[in-house]
Protein backbone atom coordinates (compact mmCIF):
# COMPACT_ATOMS: atom_id res chain seq x y z
CA UNK A 1 0.00 0.00 0.00
CA UNK A 2 1.03 3.21 -0.90
CA UNK A 3 -0.38 6.77 0.34
CA UNK A 4 0.86 10.42 -1.28
CA UNK A 5 2.92 12.80 0.52
CA UNK A 6 -0.35 14.54 1.37
CA UNK A 7 -2.04 11.82 3.19
CA UNK A 8 1.24 10.50 5.09
CA UNK A 9 1.32 13.82 6.91
CA UNK A 10 -2.30 13.73 8.03
CA UNK A 11 -1.10 10.71 10.04
CA UNK A 12 2.76 11.90 11.22
CA UNK A 13 1.41 13.73 14.09
CA UNK A 14 -0.43 10.30 15.38
CA UNK A 15 2.46 8.38 14.92
CA UNK A 16 4.73 9.71 17.28
CA UNK A 17 2.43 8.89 19.74
CA UNK A 18 3.31 5.27 19.97
CA UNK A 19 6.29 3.27 18.76
CA UNK A 20 6.13 -0.90 17.86
CA UNK A 21 7.69 -3.25 19.53
CA UNK A 22 9.21 -7.05 18.77
CA UNK A 23 8.66 -10.32 20.98
CA UNK A 24 7.17 -13.43 21.44
CA UNK A 25 2.93 -13.71 20.94
CA UNK A 26 0.30 -15.88 21.66
CA UNK A 27 -3.43 -16.32 20.99
CA UNK A 28 -5.82 -18.31 18.94
CA UNK A 29 -9.77 -18.14 19.02
CA UNK A 30 -12.29 -20.06 17.45
CA UNK A 31 -14.67 -18.97 13.85
CA UNK A 32 -17.99 -16.84 14.27
CA UNK A 33 -20.28 -16.08 11.76
CA UNK A 34 -21.21 -12.93 13.73
CA UNK A 35 -20.41 -9.21 11.78
CA UNK A 36 -17.81 -8.36 14.15
CA UNK A 37 -16.07 -12.00 13.96
CA UNK A 38 -14.40 -13.97 15.80
CA UNK A 39 -12.66 -12.86 19.51
CA UNK A 40 -9.66 -14.26 21.26
CA UNK A 41 -10.49 -17.66 23.10
CA UNK A 42 -7.25 -20.12 23.63
CA UNK A 43 -3.75 -19.35 24.10
CA UNK A 44 -1.00 -20.77 21.65
CA UNK A 45 2.49 -19.20 20.30
CA UNK A 46 1.62 -17.83 16.83
CA UNK A 47 3.35 -14.66 16.03
CA UNK A 48 6.28 -12.81 17.17
CA UNK A 49 5.75 -8.73 17.20
CA UNK A 50 3.96 -6.47 19.42
CA UNK A 51 1.23 -4.15 17.73
CA UNK A 52 0.94 -1.10 20.16
CA UNK A 53 -0.09 2.85 20.32
CA UNK A 54 -2.67 4.74 21.91
CA UNK A 55 -6.55 4.77 21.30
CA UNK A 56 -7.54 8.42 20.74
CA UNK A 57 -11.25 10.08 20.17
CA UNK A 58 -11.61 12.64 17.11
CA UNK A 59 -10.62 15.64 19.85
CA UNK A 60 -7.14 13.68 20.15
CA UNK A 61 -7.69 12.45 24.01
CA UNK A 62 -6.78 8.97 25.19
CA UNK A 63 -9.63 6.61 25.66
CA UNK A 64 -9.47 4.69 29.03
CA UNK A 65 -10.78 1.31 28.39
CA UNK A 66 -11.01 0.60 25.13
CA UNK A 67 -11.26 -2.32 23.34
CA UNK A 68 -8.78 -3.37 21.02
CA UNK A 69 -8.32 -6.36 18.51
CA UNK A 70 -6.30 -7.14 15.49
CA UNK A 71 -8.29 -9.00 13.36
CA UNK A 72 -6.82 -11.53 11.25
CA UNK A 73 -7.86 -10.48 7.55
CA UNK A 74 -7.30 -9.53 4.16
CA UNK A 75 -9.06 -8.71 1.12
CA UNK A 76 -8.21 -12.28 -0.27
CA UNK A 77 -10.18 -13.98 2.44
CA UNK A 78 -13.58 -14.36 2.57
CA UNK A 79 -14.47 -13.92 6.32
CA UNK A 80 -12.17 -13.08 9.03
CA UNK A 81 -10.23 -15.85 9.96
CA UNK A 82 -8.88 -15.30 13.81
CA UNK A 83 -8.24 -12.19 16.60
CA UNK A 84 -6.26 -11.38 19.41
CA UNK A 85 -7.98 -8.45 21.75
CA UNK A 86 -6.89 -6.58 24.93
CA UNK A 87 -7.73 -3.48 26.87
CA UNK A 88 -6.36 -0.49 26.81
CA UNK A 89 -4.91 1.23 30.12
CA UNK A 90 -6.07 4.48 31.86
CA UNK A 91 -3.45 6.73 28.93
CA UNK A 92 -5.78 5.09 26.12
CA UNK A 93 -1.87 2.85 25.57
CA UNK A 94 -2.58 -0.68 23.94
CA UNK A 95 -0.04 -3.86 23.50
CA UNK A 96 -1.22 -6.16 21.22
CA UNK A 97 0.74 -9.66 20.84
CA UNK A 98 0.17 -10.29 17.10
CA UNK A 99 1.53 -12.80 14.37
CA UNK A 100 3.60 -10.28 11.66
CA UNK A 101 3.22 -13.24 8.82
CA UNK A 102 -0.36 -12.52 9.04
CA UNK A 103 -2.64 -9.72 7.50
CA UNK A 104 -4.48 -7.86 10.35
CA UNK A 105 -6.31 -5.03 10.90
CA UNK A 106 -6.49 -3.29 13.72
CA UNK A 107 -9.82 -2.39 15.45
CA UNK A 108 -11.03 -0.16 18.85
CA UNK A 109 -13.97 0.69 20.15
CA UNK A 110 -15.73 2.96 23.25
CA UNK A 111 -19.47 2.89 23.75
CA UNK A 112 -20.86 3.70 20.25
CA UNK A 113 -17.73 4.73 18.82
CA UNK A 114 -15.35 2.78 17.15
CA UNK A 115 -12.24 2.80 14.64
CA UNK A 116 -10.22 0.89 12.01
CA UNK A 117 -6.32 1.44 11.68
CA UNK A 118 -4.36 -0.27 9.03
CA UNK A 119 -0.58 -2.09 10.03
CA UNK A 120 1.35 1.71 8.81
CA UNK A 121 -0.61 3.50 11.41
CA UNK A 122 -1.23 0.91 14.77
CA UNK A 123 0.61 3.92 16.80
CA UNK A 124 -2.90 5.54 17.15
CA UNK A 125 -6.67 4.52 16.40
CA UNK A 126 -9.11 6.92 16.00
CA UNK A 127 -12.50 6.16 17.27
CA UNK A 128 -15.43 7.66 15.88
CA UNK A 129 -19.14 7.68 15.78
CA UNK A 130 -20.37 4.54 12.96
CA UNK A 131 -20.59 5.81 9.46
CA UNK A 132 -21.86 4.77 5.99
CA UNK A 133 -20.61 3.91 3.17
CA UNK A 134 -22.10 3.76 -0.26
CA UNK A 135 -20.58 3.17 -3.98
CA UNK A 136 -20.35 1.79 -7.24
CA UNK A 137 -17.97 -0.56 -9.14
CA UNK A 138 -18.65 0.76 -13.33
CA UNK A 139 -19.64 -2.26 -15.30
CA UNK A 140 -20.36 -4.61 -12.66
CA UNK A 141 -23.67 -6.16 -11.60
CA UNK A 142 -22.67 -9.69 -9.73
CA UNK A 143 -20.21 -10.63 -6.57
CA UNK A 144 -20.48 -8.95 -3.33
CA UNK A 145 -18.12 -6.65 -1.30
CA UNK A 146 -17.12 -6.93 2.11
CA UNK A 147 -15.45 -4.97 4.54
CA UNK A 148 -12.00 -6.09 5.76
CA UNK A 149 -12.44 -7.21 9.75
CA UNK A 150 -16.02 -7.25 9.32
CA UNK A 151 -18.10 -10.63 8.18
CA UNK A 152 -20.35 -9.02 6.64
CA UNK A 153 -21.23 -9.23 3.01
CA UNK A 154 -23.04 -7.18 0.40
CA UNK A 155 -23.80 -8.33 -3.07
CA UNK A 156 -23.96 -5.83 -6.11
CA UNK A 157 -27.06 -4.77 -7.66
CA UNK A 158 -27.95 -4.62 -10.83
CA UNK A 159 -26.50 -1.40 -11.52
CA UNK A 160 -23.20 -2.39 -9.23
CA UNK A 161 -23.88 -0.39 -6.65
CA UNK A 162 -23.08 -1.46 -2.46
CA UNK A 163 -24.27 -0.12 0.52
CA UNK A 164 -22.86 -0.64 4.32
CA UNK A 165 -24.53 0.68 7.45
CA UNK A 166 -23.10 1.35 10.63
CA UNK A 167 -19.73 0.78 9.79
CA UNK A 168 -16.32 1.91 11.77
CA UNK A 169 -14.65 4.57 10.38
CA UNK A 170 -10.76 4.83 10.12
CA UNK A 171 -8.65 3.26 7.32
CA UNK A 172 -11.04 0.66 5.34
CA UNK A 173 -10.34 -1.60 2.88
CA UNK A 174 -13.31 -2.74 0.58
CA UNK A 175 -12.77 -6.13 -0.76
CA UNK A 176 -14.50 -7.25 -4.45
CA UNK A 177 -15.37 -11.16 -5.24
CA UNK A 178 -16.83 -12.53 -7.69
CA UNK A 179 -16.56 -16.14 -9.36
CA UNK A 180 -18.99 -15.01 -12.10
CA UNK A 181 -19.14 -12.70 -15.50
CA UNK A 182 -15.12 -12.30 -15.16
CA UNK A 183 -13.24 -10.15 -16.94
CA UNK A 184 -11.73 -11.34 -20.02
CA UNK A 185 -8.42 -9.95 -19.29
CA UNK A 186 -8.57 -11.72 -15.97
CA UNK A 187 -7.05 -15.12 -15.96
CA UNK A 188 -8.03 -16.26 -12.18
CA UNK A 189 -11.12 -18.33 -11.63
CA UNK A 190 -12.52 -15.73 -8.85
CA UNK A 191 -12.45 -12.69 -9.62
CA UNK A 192 -10.88 -10.42 -6.37
CA UNK A 193 -10.05 -6.58 -6.32
CA UNK A 194 -9.84 -3.95 -3.08
CA UNK A 195 -9.85 0.03 -2.50
CA UNK A 196 -8.85 1.00 0.06
CA UNK A 197 -9.10 4.62 1.99
CA UNK A 198 -9.51 6.18 5.14
CA UNK A 199 -12.01 8.76 6.39
CA UNK A 200 -11.70 11.79 8.33
CA UNK A 201 -13.87 14.97 9.75
CA UNK A 202 -17.21 15.09 11.38
CA UNK A 203 -19.43 13.49 8.06
CA UNK A 204 -21.20 10.18 8.67
CA UNK A 205 -22.32 9.32 5.10
CA UNK A 206 -19.70 8.94 2.86
CA UNK A 207 -20.51 7.80 -1.04
CA UNK A 208 -17.17 6.71 -3.12
CA UNK A 209 -16.74 8.17 -6.47
CA UNK A 210 -16.83 5.43 -9.09
CA UNK A 211 -14.96 2.67 -9.13
CA UNK A 212 -13.18 0.64 -11.80
CA UNK A 213 -10.34 -1.71 -12.37
CA UNK A 214 -6.70 -0.41 -12.69
CA UNK A 215 -5.31 -0.90 -15.89
CA UNK A 216 -3.55 -4.44 -16.18
CA UNK A 217 -3.97 -5.39 -12.68
CA UNK A 218 -7.51 -6.30 -11.92
CA UNK A 219 -6.53 -6.92 -7.90
CA UNK A 220 -6.75 -2.90 -7.72
CA UNK A 221 -9.92 -0.57 -7.89
CA UNK A 222 -9.47 2.93 -8.72
CA UNK A 223 -11.37 5.85 -8.61
CA UNK A 224 -12.65 7.86 -11.60
CA UNK A 225 -11.73 11.07 -9.69
CA UNK A 226 -7.98 12.21 -9.27
CA UNK A 227 -8.96 14.79 -6.67
CA UNK A 228 -9.76 11.95 -4.01
CA UNK A 229 -5.78 10.93 -3.95
CA UNK A 230 -4.80 14.44 -3.42
CA UNK A 231 -5.49 15.39 -0.22
CA UNK A 232 -9.01 13.35 -0.23
CA UNK A 233 -12.77 15.32 -0.87
CA UNK A 234 -15.26 15.12 1.25
CA UNK A 235 -13.67 13.35 3.85
CA UNK A 236 -12.38 10.34 1.87
CA UNK A 237 -8.25 9.84 1.44
CA UNK A 238 -8.01 6.61 -1.34
CA UNK A 239 -4.50 5.35 -1.18
CA UNK A 240 -2.75 4.59 -4.36
CA UNK A 241 -2.42 1.16 -5.66
CA UNK A 242 0.70 -0.38 -4.76
CA UNK A 243 2.17 -0.67 -8.37
CA UNK A 244 5.00 0.59 -10.28
CA UNK A 245 4.66 3.48 -12.42
CA UNK A 246 1.09 3.92 -10.86
CA UNK A 247 -0.80 7.95 -11.67
CA UNK A 248 -4.20 9.03 -10.15
CA UNK A 249 -7.22 9.11 -13.11
CA UNK A 250 -8.11 12.39 -14.98
CA UNK A 251 -11.94 12.70 -14.52
CA UNK A 252 -13.82 13.89 -17.35
CA UNK A 253 -16.79 14.15 -14.84
CA UNK A 254 -14.86 16.57 -12.96
CA UNK A 255 -13.95 18.69 -16.38
CA UNK A 256 -17.74 18.71 -17.24
CA UNK A 257 -19.32 19.26 -13.88
CA UNK A 258 -16.76 22.66 -13.74
CA UNK A 259 -18.01 23.88 -16.98
CA UNK A 260 -21.66 23.60 -16.21
CA UNK A 261 -20.66 25.40 -13.26
CA UNK A 262 -18.68 28.46 -14.51
CA UNK A 263 -21.65 29.09 -16.91
CA UNK A 264 -24.83 28.94 -14.02
CA UNK A 265 -22.71 29.96 -11.35
CA UNK A 266 -22.92 34.00 -13.06
CA UNK A 267 -26.35 34.15 -12.46
CA UNK A 268 -26.79 37.27 -10.94
CA UNK A 269 -28.91 37.16 -7.62
CA UNK A 270 -31.48 40.04 -7.87
CA UNK A 271 -32.74 37.54 -10.91
CA UNK A 272 -33.46 34.78 -8.83
CA UNK A 273 -36.93 34.51 -7.14
CA UNK A 274 -37.45 32.11 -4.35
CA UNK A 275 -40.97 30.42 -4.55
CA UNK A 276 -41.23 28.62 -1.75
CA UNK A 277 -38.98 28.87 1.78
CA UNK A 278 -40.44 26.95 4.52
CA UNK A 279 -38.15 26.35 7.79
CA UNK A 280 -40.57 23.85 9.05
CA UNK A 281 -41.06 25.49 12.68
CA UNK A 282 -44.79 25.70 13.34
CA UNK A 283 -46.50 28.22 10.90
CA UNK A 284 -47.09 26.03 7.53
CA UNK A 285 -50.37 24.41 6.73
CA UNK A 286 -50.50 20.75 7.35
CA UNK A 287 -53.38 19.11 5.41
CA UNK A 288 -54.49 15.35 5.59
CA UNK A 289 -55.15 13.66 2.56
CA UNK A 290 -59.24 14.68 2.29
CA UNK A 291 -57.81 18.63 2.19
CA UNK A 292 -58.99 19.01 5.56
CA UNK A 293 -56.79 20.96 7.69
CA UNK A 294 -55.06 18.44 10.04
CA UNK A 295 -55.14 19.28 13.63
CA UNK A 296 -52.56 16.79 15.15
CA UNK A 297 -48.83 17.62 13.19
CA UNK A 298 -45.79 16.39 14.83
CA UNK A 299 -42.83 18.68 14.88
CA UNK A 300 -39.86 17.20 15.68
CA UNK A 301 -35.73 18.47 16.14
CA UNK A 302 -34.80 19.34 12.44
CA UNK A 303 -31.37 20.30 10.82
CA UNK A 304 -32.37 23.98 12.07
CA UNK A 305 -34.83 24.95 14.53
CA UNK A 306 -37.57 22.29 14.53
CA UNK A 307 -39.09 19.82 12.12
CA UNK A 308 -42.31 17.93 10.45
CA UNK A 309 -42.61 14.24 11.05
CA UNK A 310 -45.58 14.32 8.80
CA UNK A 311 -48.15 11.58 9.61
CA UNK A 312 -49.48 9.06 7.06
CA UNK A 313 -52.09 10.74 4.77
CA UNK A 314 -50.47 14.09 5.50
CA UNK A 315 -49.08 16.76 3.42
CA UNK A 316 -47.94 20.29 3.45
CA UNK A 317 -50.38 22.98 1.02
CA UNK A 318 -48.72 25.28 -1.22
CA UNK A 319 -52.19 26.01 -2.53
CA UNK A 320 -51.83 26.12 -6.35
CA UNK A 321 -48.52 27.30 -6.83
CA UNK A 322 -46.81 26.13 -10.19
CA UNK A 323 -43.00 25.90 -10.19
CA UNK A 324 -42.31 24.23 -13.61
CA UNK A 325 -42.97 27.17 -16.09
CA UNK A 326 -39.03 27.28 -16.81
CA UNK A 327 -36.07 26.02 -14.53
CA UNK A 328 -36.23 25.71 -11.37
CA UNK A 329 -34.27 23.71 -8.40
CA UNK A 330 -35.90 21.92 -4.78
CA UNK A 331 -34.15 21.90 -2.19
CA UNK A 332 -35.03 20.03 1.20
CA UNK A 333 -33.73 18.59 4.04
CA UNK A 334 -34.86 14.65 5.35
CA UNK A 335 -34.10 12.56 7.68
CA UNK A 336 -35.70 9.34 6.20
CA UNK A 337 -36.94 6.33 7.36
CA UNK A 338 -36.72 3.98 4.36
CA UNK A 339 -39.09 2.50 2.04
CA UNK A 340 -41.90 1.01 3.60
CA UNK A 341 -43.38 -0.60 0.87
CA UNK A 342 -45.51 2.58 -0.42
CA UNK A 343 -44.64 5.68 -2.73
CA UNK A 344 -43.48 8.15 -0.96
CA UNK A 345 -43.76 11.99 -2.32
CA UNK A 346 -41.48 14.73 -1.63
CA UNK A 347 -42.80 17.29 -3.86
CA UNK A 348 -45.99 16.78 -6.23
CA UNK A 349 -47.69 19.09 -8.51
CA UNK A 350 -50.95 17.05 -9.17
CA UNK A 351 -54.92 17.60 -8.70
CA UNK A 352 -55.43 13.49 -9.33
CA UNK A 353 -53.07 10.50 -11.08
CA UNK A 354 -55.74 9.07 -12.77
CA UNK A 355 -57.42 12.04 -14.46
CA UNK A 356 -54.27 12.54 -16.12
CA UNK A 357 -54.17 16.02 -13.94
CA UNK A 358 -50.30 15.64 -13.00
CA UNK A 359 -47.74 17.89 -14.00
CA UNK A 360 -44.89 17.02 -11.88
CA UNK A 361 -43.85 14.32 -9.17
CA UNK A 362 -40.67 13.64 -7.42
CA UNK A 363 -40.52 10.54 -5.27
CA UNK A 364 -39.78 7.44 -4.16
CA UNK A 365 -41.15 4.64 -5.96
CA UNK A 366 -41.88 1.33 -4.19
CA UNK A 367 -42.36 -0.94 -7.23
CA UNK A 368 -38.31 -0.63 -8.53
CA UNK A 369 -36.96 1.12 -5.11
CA UNK A 370 -35.91 4.19 -6.94
CA UNK A 371 -35.77 8.08 -6.66
CA UNK A 372 -38.12 8.97 -9.33
CA UNK A 373 -39.65 12.24 -11.34
CA UNK A 374 -42.61 11.23 -13.32
CA UNK A 375 -45.62 13.04 -15.21
CA UNK A 376 -48.89 11.91 -16.55
CA UNK A 377 -50.13 11.89 -19.72
CA UNK A 378 -53.42 10.11 -21.02
CA UNK A 379 -53.07 6.59 -20.72
CA UNK A 380 -49.30 6.83 -20.44
CA UNK A 381 -47.28 7.75 -17.09
CA UNK A 382 -43.63 9.05 -17.99
CA UNK A 383 -40.58 8.66 -15.39
CA UNK A 384 -36.83 9.29 -14.92
CA UNK A 385 -35.39 7.55 -12.36
CA UNK A 386 -32.42 8.26 -10.44
CA UNK A 387 -30.34 6.17 -7.72
CA UNK A 388 -31.69 3.42 -5.38
CA UNK A 389 -32.56 3.73 -1.89
CA UNK A 390 -29.50 3.44 -1.07
CA UNK A 391 -28.60 6.38 -2.15
CA UNK A 392 -29.95 8.13 0.44
CA UNK A 393 -28.70 7.60 4.09
CA UNK A 394 -31.56 6.11 6.06
CA UNK A 395 -31.99 7.50 9.71
CA UNK A 396 -29.61 10.65 9.55
CA UNK A 397 -30.25 13.89 7.80
CA UNK A 398 -29.46 14.48 3.76
CA UNK A 399 -30.11 16.86 1.82
CA UNK A 400 -31.96 16.61 -1.53
CA UNK A 401 -31.77 18.99 -4.63
CA UNK A 402 -33.52 18.40 -7.70
CA UNK A 403 -32.63 20.65 -10.71
CA UNK A 404 -34.25 20.92 -13.80
CA UNK A 405 -32.37 23.08 -16.39
CA UNK A 406 -33.78 23.21 -20.13
CA UNK A 407 -36.10 20.23 -19.87
CA UNK A 408 -33.47 17.98 -18.07
CA UNK A 409 -33.00 16.93 -14.69
CA UNK A 410 -30.19 15.90 -12.67
CA UNK A 411 -30.63 14.81 -8.38
CA UNK A 412 -28.34 15.59 -5.83
CA UNK A 413 -27.74 13.84 -2.00
CA UNK A 414 -25.16 15.83 0.23
CA UNK A 415 -23.66 17.77 -2.91
CA UNK A 416 -23.63 14.79 -5.24
CA UNK A 417 -25.25 14.35 -7.99
CA UNK A 418 -26.25 10.65 -8.76
CA UNK A 419 -25.20 9.46 -12.12
CA UNK A 420 -26.18 6.16 -13.89
CA UNK A 421 -25.26 4.48 -17.38
CA UNK A 422 -27.11 5.56 -20.85
CA UNK A 423 -27.52 2.51 -23.20
CA UNK A 424 -24.05 2.91 -24.44
CA UNK A 425 -22.51 2.59 -21.49
CA UNK A 426 -21.90 6.59 -20.99
CA UNK A 427 -22.05 7.69 -16.89
CA UNK A 428 -25.05 10.37 -17.23
CA UNK A 429 -26.03 12.56 -14.27
CA UNK A 430 -28.83 14.74 -16.46
CA UNK A 431 -32.06 13.20 -17.85
CA UNK A 432 -34.93 14.97 -20.24
CA UNK A 433 -37.84 15.36 -18.69
CA UNK A 434 -40.80 18.02 -19.34
CA UNK A 435 -43.40 18.37 -17.14
CA UNK A 436 -46.86 17.71 -18.58
CA UNK A 437 -48.69 20.61 -20.01
CA UNK A 438 -51.69 21.24 -18.17
CA UNK A 439 -54.40 23.62 -18.92
CA UNK A 440 -55.73 24.44 -14.97
CA UNK A 441 -53.97 24.71 -12.23
CA UNK A 442 -53.32 22.06 -9.61
CA UNK A 443 -52.52 21.81 -5.79
CA UNK A 444 -48.79 21.76 -5.50
CA UNK A 445 -47.55 19.57 -1.91
CA UNK A 446 -44.52 18.51 0.19
CA UNK A 447 -44.31 14.87 1.46
CA UNK A 448 -47.74 14.14 0.13
CA UNK A 449 -50.35 13.88 -2.17
CA UNK A 450 -54.05 13.09 -2.52
CA UNK A 451 -53.08 8.77 -1.81
CA UNK A 452 -53.30 8.67 2.09
CA UNK A 453 -50.43 5.88 1.86
CA UNK A 454 -48.07 7.95 -0.37
CA UNK A 455 -46.53 10.41 2.37
CA UNK A 456 -42.85 10.63 2.43
CA UNK A 457 -41.46 8.47 5.42
CA UNK A 458 -39.50 10.87 7.52
CA UNK A 459 -38.68 13.87 8.53
CA UNK A 460 -38.66 17.28 6.52
CA UNK A 461 -37.03 20.41 6.83
CA UNK A 462 -35.57 23.80 4.88
CA UNK A 463 -37.14 23.06 1.63
CA UNK A 464 -36.24 26.09 -0.70
CA UNK A 465 -37.57 26.39 -4.43
CA UNK A 466 -36.20 28.81 -6.92
CA UNK A 467 -36.96 30.00 -10.39
CA UNK A 468 -33.55 28.92 -11.62
CA UNK A 469 -31.22 25.80 -12.19
CA UNK A 470 -28.44 25.84 -9.61
CA UNK A 471 -25.03 24.65 -10.24
CA UNK A 472 -23.09 21.61 -9.08
CA UNK A 473 -20.92 24.20 -7.20
CA UNK A 474 -23.58 26.38 -5.29
CA UNK A 475 -25.81 23.00 -4.27
CA UNK A 476 -22.19 21.27 -2.86
CA UNK A 477 -21.44 25.10 -0.96
CA UNK A 478 -25.14 25.40 0.16
CA UNK A 479 -24.73 21.67 1.78
CA UNK A 480 -22.02 22.82 3.71
CA UNK A 481 -23.59 25.55 5.42
CA UNK A 482 -25.73 23.18 7.06
CA UNK A 483 -23.45 20.08 7.42
CA UNK A 484 -20.45 22.02 8.60
CA UNK A 485 -21.13 24.74 10.65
Amino acid sequence: MKLQNTNRSFFKGLTVLASLFTGLITACSSNSSSDIGPTAGGVTDIGNSIASGVVLDVTGNPVKGARVVAYYDSWRNSSIQDSVETTADDKGKYELNVDSSESFVLYASAGESDGFANSEHQAAIIVDARKTYSGRIAGRNSGFVRIIGRNLKTELDSEGNFFFKNMPSGDITIAYTDSLNRPDYSKSEVLQSRVEFTTYGSQTSFELPTLNFYEGDTTWLVADQSIYYEGGNEGIRIFTPDVENWEPPTSVTDTAVADTSSEIDTIPEDTVETLVSLSLESDVRVFDNDSTEATDVEYVDGISGKAILLKPGQFISLDSLDICDGDFTISLWTKWNGPNGEHQILVSERAYWSDSTSRFQWHFESNKGRFTVMKSMPAYPYAVSFGDSSAVPVGEWANLVLVSKEHKVSMYVNGKVLTTQDEDGNEISEYKFEPNDLDRKVPLRIGGNEVDTETWNGVIDEVVIENVARSADWIKDNYKKFAEP
